[in-house]
């Protein structure tokens, strides 16, 4: 594959370029929203960032879409298999890609792990 997967800012993966790639475009439903614990962030068949998307009143919306108030960097690893053990992702790890889908989103509710705030 040639340049940079669509999404990824070829920067690291905390910097507020690739934080707003992340969280904005997201078409999710209101009664959804508050479920919301962790935005799992697949590219080409790996977890690349695991962020801690944050309990807020109002998520930013614009033309239907939402921005997910995500933390202020990705979890580690450590605090990934801690905080989460019965995820069944890693930061690093294998995920299956979907067909026809370069990079994948994987929004996990509340009931995939315990929430640490």
């Amino acid at each position: 594959m040639k340049g940079r997967v669509y999404g990824e800012t070829g920067g690291s993966d905390a910097t507020e370029a690739q934080r707003r790639a992340d969280s904005e475009n997201w078409r999710i439903a209101e009664a959804m929203r508050p479920k919301i614990r962790l935005l799992i962030v697949i590219v080409l068949g790996e977890v690349r960032r695991i962020w801690p998307v944050m309990p807020v009143e109002t998520w930013a919306e614009e033309d239907g879409k939402v921005a997910l108030p995500r933390g202020e960097r990705p979890l580690t690893p450590e605090e990934v298999r801690t905080r989460y053990p019965a995820l069944g992702m890693a930061v690093g790890g294998e995920r299956p890609m979907r067909q026809g889908l370069m990079r994948e989103y994987v929004p996990v509710d509340g009931t995939q792990g315990e929430d640490h705030r």
